[in-house]
């Protein structure tokens, strides 16, 4: 009895609201963000244009692609293709360029010779040469390799690795001119 009582109060209850909706009655409708007179209406309803958005100038644009600009960028890498291969044609022709070095070997007193060599020649391959040609002249020199020996202008130590060439673009500069 007390079930059919309460079902008869959610009844009564429902008549007494007079239109308004139950929680559990609203969660089963849809939600609706027309208004009720549009719902009424059968053809009035407001259309609103959709408004297209213009482009920002302050995008980077430059990941899209872009016929023109990859036209440019081939053309600018073509020229520097064209410079970096004439940039190094005359690299070689300056390191096979023949250069006189004047050296001296010291073993207590100075015997002071010079060689034609190219200025891309490296210091190592230089000491190679000297020796060559001073162990004509000095027996001690047979066994010796360029490691053993130090290429000394001035007053600096030249390390093997570099070249006549490093020192002649860079325009170094000893006590009393040029190395």
């Amino acid at each position: 009895i007390s079930c059919a009582e309460g079902e008869s109060k959610k009844k009564d209850e429902k008549e007494q609201d007079d239109g308004k909706v139950t929680t559990k009655e609203a969660k089963k409708r849809p939600m609706s963000f027309a208004f009720e007179d549009e719902d009424e209406e059968d053809g009035d309803s407001i259309v609103i244009p959709k408004k297209r958005l213009g482009m920002d100038p302050s995008v980077d644009m430059s990941f899209l692609p872009d016929k023109y600009r990859e036209r440019e960028m081939a053309r600018k890498n073509l020229i520097k293709q064209q410079l970096a291969s004439e940039w190094h044609a005359r690299q070689e022709k300056e390191k096979n360029e023949e250069i006189t070095v004047a050296y001296a070997y010291w073993d207590g007193s100075s015997h002071r010779k010079t060689m034609r060599v190219k200025r891309g020649l490296a210091i190592a391959q230089f000491l190679m040469k000297a020796i060559d040609a001073l162990r004509k002249e000095f027996f001690e020199l047979k066994t010796i390799t360029p490691e053993g020996l130090m290429f000394v202008k001035e007053d600096l130590i030249i390390p093997h690795f570099h070249t006549f060439q490093d020192f002649i673009v860079s325009k170094k500069r000893g006590k009393t001119g040029p190395l």
